[in-house]
């Protein structure tokens, strides 16, 4: 059974309702969840309501939904301590029910800061008086451009100042299988303790503004939420794009002798620190130079990384379609999409690799692509 730490993040917690759902779906068996800020929010919307009523409350999120952006009332707010945060705490209220929370046989834990006391705060459900269980979890969610959240007189803030992902509270309560879900992406997940198993579950790319929620980014994030989550328990592959498997032959097979040459002659230490790494890093041995270079190439082309790819060739028709579309009218392109398919030398490839080193990669790829493509052919 694990336990289940969610991240504090703002309008980014949009992402963890697709976690949820992806749990679900998995039938992964979850015994309590902690949650700092917004994760406190969606653990208890649900262990409330359940994932329909979260992602319903996600959807109905727009940019004045947390603060007012109007220049006036801006002022005004910074004048008085900060912004009122009864608009999105009244929506909060709306649909938290205490008594399921409590009904409910997952455990529930919230990380706040006590401002009067100048303590943090670290309580499961039992260790919370009855009827403040929502005021607790708005205390752990009181950002600090709002104005400060009361219990019974002492003021709080953002659990977030404290411990934004409470990974610690699941250790004392005596769990070693853990999900942590983080909103910021790039970050490495510290092992707490040598005995934990830590299934990390973080994006590749930045999740949008954490104070101004939109439409877009919503939708987008509980996506890669529930993608990130079916890849962190092996049930798809990839960096930013998704393969059910990572098999590869024909044009995608590993870079033949005289490739390699080319690459290693062109600056390839600088290349593989910049670009391969953080590929390499997260992804399983099984994934190769060649299916790296693929999905930093469909990232220039703006390929959407929402769906799931049987395999990487189904991806790589639709890059060679685009290449084909920039082929046939490149004078409307931007700028690089035209490297892409430019006949670079090797010095200009080099002085490339030190301001873009993904176009790089790009252009050698493609580059690539053609000359097996033409070699295949009858």
């Amino acid at each position: 059974m694990y336990g289940l730490a969610l991240g504090g993040g703002g309008a980014r917690g949009a992402y963890e309702a697709g976690v949820l759902k992806a749990l679900e779906e998995l039938d992964i068996e979850v015994g309590a969840i902690t949650g700092t800020s917004i994760g406190a929010i969606n653990a208890a919307g649900y262990l409330s309501a359940g994932l329909s009523t979260v992602e319903e409350v996600w959807r109905l999120m727009d940019r004045n939904s947390i603060v007012d952006l109007n220049s006036e009332s801006l002022i005004e707010s910074l004048k008085n301590g900060g912004f009122d945060y009864e608009k999105p705490f009244s929506l909060i209220r709306s649909y938290l029910d205490e008594e399921k929370i409590r009904k409910n046989p997952i455990d529930f834990g919230i990380v706040t800061v006590n401002l009067t006391e100048r303590d943090p705060v670290v309580l499961f459900k039992e260790d919370i008086p009855n009827g403040k269980i929502i005021d607790y979890v708005l205390a752990s969610a009181s950002h600090p451009v709002l104005k400060r959240f009361e219990i019974d007189g002492d003021k709080y803030m953002d659990g977030g100042l404290y411990d934004n992902l409470p990974i610690d509270p699941l250790i004392r309560k005596g769990y070693r299988d853990i999900i942590v879900v983080d909103l910021f992406a790039k970050k490495k997940i510290r092992n707490p303790i040598s005995t934990s198993t830590i299934v990390d579950i973080t994006p590749n790319e930045e999740l949008g503004p954490i104070l101004v929620p939109d439409p877009a980014h919503i939708e987008k994030n509980m996506r890669l939420g529930y993608l990130d989550t079916l890849k962190a328990f092996g049930k798809v592959f990839g960096h930013r794009y998704y393969f059910r498997n990572t098999n590869v032959s024909g044009l995608l097979s590993p870079p033949s002798a005289t490739e390699i040459r080319r690459f290693e002659n062109l600056s390839a230490p600088l290349l593989s620190e910049r670009v391969f790494e953080p590929y390499m890093e997260s992804l399983s041995h099984r994934y190769s130079i060649t299916l790296s270079s693929l999905e930093v190439v469909s990232e220039i082309l703006e390929i959407s990384n929402l769906d799931i790819f049987e395999e990487p060739f189904e991806l790589l028709q639709i890059v060679m379609d685009k290449v084909n579309e920039i082929a046939a009218d490149i004078r409307k392109e931007h700028w690089k999409k035209r490297i892409l398919l430019s006949e670079l030398n090797d010095r200009q490839i080099l002085m490339l690799s030190l301001s873009n080193p993904k176009l790089v990669v790009g252009n050698l790829f493609i580059r690539a692509i053609n000359e097996r493509s033409t070699d295949l052919s009858p």
